[in-house]
């Protein structure tokens, strides 16, 4: 659902900066208003929209501000603290430069149209310093909080017909991630993250994930693999290999962990401690070693 948002956004904003000077000028401002919410409620069914205000910016900008989409039965609501649209009246039509404030960051892209393909793609598309912890349905889709703040940086293609035809391609940082595990690893319960690093393509509804780093003050480690989204997002399955390297302030908790720890080194005499995590969102299995195997170690 909430790329679908993404997508007739994009869409919409696409029309209205070919007919919105005129409207400005020849229009109330409510009238336009209006005429914004209506569009967007008629390519959402479901959803309520409104837009508290519109400015035509010199030269050759529009800025909407206060805008809210809130679908009641989905539990969704998307709150968007300003859109700034530049272009340039020329033909054929230049790529839309197209910013856009919410949950506390910053997303940006140049936009341009492919109408033979019914298509657009995003180039430059940069997200930063967006908090988790300000997307409310997030957590509750998921039934779980998240904190840290997600940038994005990357190239995107979408497709208002085909929704699982979206592409992106590029990288993903979360800073200061925090979050509460279901179940404790090396008596871990809360996960603190400094800095989650990682390459992500998206193709299909399959999002593919390289090259993963994280580090935090308890553990540090690698990751790589995919998800395969669905509706509701709980059922997305997924599969991520990894490996986990527990740091001096963790080992010195309880005897525990340390004779774990060195019991899993002398195993698989790695630098890190291989692992996986799979299953859906709603219900994750994580298990100690490597994926070829047959038995795996569990620790709890």
């Amino acid at each position: 659902m909430g790329r679908r948002v993404v997508i007739v956004m994009l869409y919409v904003l696409y029309g209205l900066v070919l007919t919105a000077v005129l409207l400005v000028l020849l229009f109330p401002k409510e009238r336009f208003l209006d005429w914004i919410a209506d569009r967007l409620e008629q390519a959402l069914p479901g959803f309520v929209c409104r837009v508290e205000e519109v400015r035509y910016v010199h030269p050759f900008a529009l800025r909407l501000s206060g805008m809210v989409l809130d679908n009641e039965s989905d539990r969704l609501s998307i709150p968007i603290d300003t859109v700034l649209v530049r272009f340039k009246p020329d033909w054929p039509l230049k790529p839309l430069s197209v910013s856009a404030s919410l949950f506390g960051g910053v997303a940006e892209a140049d936009i341009a149209a492919d109408f033979p393909e019914n298509q657009f793609e995003l180039n430059r598309l940069s997200v930063s310093s967006v908090r988790l912890n300000d997307i409310d349905f997030l957590h509750t889709r998921l039934d779980r909080r998240f904190a840290g703040e997600l940038s994005l940086l990357g190239e995107m293609v979408v497709s208002p017909s085909h929704f699982k035809n979206m592409q992106f391609n590029g990288s993903l940082t979360i800073d200061n991630f925090a979050t509460k595990l279901r179940r404790p690893i090396l008596k871990v319960i809360d996960i603190n993250f400094n800095q989650i690093l990682a390459n992500v393509t998206l193709d299909g509804g399959i999002i593919n994930v390289s090259a993963g780093h994280y580090r935090g003050e308890l553990i540090s480690g690698n990751f790589s693999g995919w998800i395969a989204i669905e509706n509701p997002w709980s059922d997305s399955r997924f599969e991520i290999d990894g490996g986990v390297i527990p740091h001096a302030e963790l080992l010195e908790r309880s005897p525990y962990i340390t004779e774990a720890a060195a019991e899993l080194y002398r195993k698989y005499r790695a630098e890190a401690i291989p692992c996986q995590i799979e299953g859906t969102l709603e219900n994750p299995q994580f298990r100690f070693g490597r994926k070829d195997e047959s038995a795996v170690q569990r620790v709890q």
